[in-house]
């Protein structure tokens, strides 16, 4: 199991191995806040495919989507096509299958996509991801690591693995 109590001092945490194309499963849970607190101070982190296109991770149980930044969005460039969030405090998953971008040299010849299902629900239906989320890495040619990113919220993962 793999707890991360994010904070600070701690900075986001990057895999150790690089990886192209794959399916990732994520377990993740978010601390119980106030309504008053702000959308973005939530439990805010998010799931960096590639270091470079956001899967969002956020208390957005009982939320409208909007502003593309929502639990289960692809950080500013897709909302998720349904609210599939539980409430915080409860163990929620993310079922992610990654294709990354293609390249020839240093020129893109095809956009990275993916697919989300939240909690069982398909959120992002073969999604192109046409740029990076402006939250993390670049695009660049090759096997990247997946990051997940500390944002000031507390936020912990487990039963996370790759095929």
């Amino acid at each position: 199991m793999v707890r991360w109590r994010s904070c600070q001092a701690r900075g986001d945490i990057r895999t150790v191995g690089t990886y192209t194309d794959y399916t990732l499963h994520v377990e993740h849970k978010t601390n119980v806040t106030g309504d008053s607190l702000a959308e973005q101070n939530r439990g805010n982190s998010g799931i960096a495919l590639a270091g470079s296109y956001e899967v969002q991770v956020l208390d957005s149980y009982n939320r409208l989507l909007s502003g593309k930044n929502d639990l289960g969005s692809i950080y500013g460039i897709a909302n998720a096509s349904a609210n599939a969030a539980l409430p915080a405090g409860v163990w929620q998953s993310y079922d992610i299958a990654f294709t990354a971008a293609k390249w020839s040299g240093s020129n893109k010849i095809a956009e990275a996509r993916v697919s989300v299902w939240r909690n069982g629900v398909l959120v992002q239906d073969d999604l192109a991801i046409p740029t990076n989320t402006f939250t993390f890495d670049p695009e660049s040619p090759g096997a990247k690591p997946i990051l997940f990113q500390e944002h000031g919220n507390t936020v912990e993962y487990r039963n996370i693995w790759l095929t």
